[in-house]
């Protein structure tokens, strides 16, 4: 089953929405650590759940650190998308193509609608061009 086509602003925006939950559960994770960590002083010394809430507060923060990692990927990606957006929008310009290629590459299961500029992107009352560029990165 095809999906509906996505646009490059619709693209940036799920990617971006995939990084803040991989961000939340990194933060719960986090979280997790701290309370687990409480609850490994609070049960008794000699009980197995020491033993178990002490090693899963030691396990979360690592697994918080390769989710911001994996988190990273997306954020990087939407930004050049974001990026590329506005050069389009500045300049009057298509996206190149090159450019365009390298934005399907990240998605090969997504079927991505043509990005040609289309006036504007962003709302500006400076003339085409590097002031304009200037005024909304």
């Amino acid at each position: 089953m095809r999906t509906k086509p996505k646009d490059f602003l619709q693209l940036k925006a799920s990617l971006f929405s995939s990084a803040a939950v991989l961000w939340g559960v990194g933060v719960a994770a986090n979280i997790a650590a701290f309370v687990l960590g409480l609850l490994a002083l609070a049960v008794p010394p000699d009980s197995g759940w020491t033993i178990l809430f002490g090693l899963l507060a030691l396990l979360l923060p690592a697994t918080s650190v390769v989710l911001r990692e994996w988190a990273a990927v997306p954020t990087d990606r939407a930004t050049k998308i974001n990026e590329l957006v506005l050069y389009a929008d500045s300049f009057e310009q298509p996206i190149p193509a090159p450019q365009q290629a390298k934005v399907r590459r990240w998605v090969p299961k997504q079927s991505l609608m043509e990005a040609p500029y289309v006036a504007p992107y962003f709302s500006s009352k400076l003339p085409a061009g590097p002031p304009r560029l200037e005024r909304i990165s």
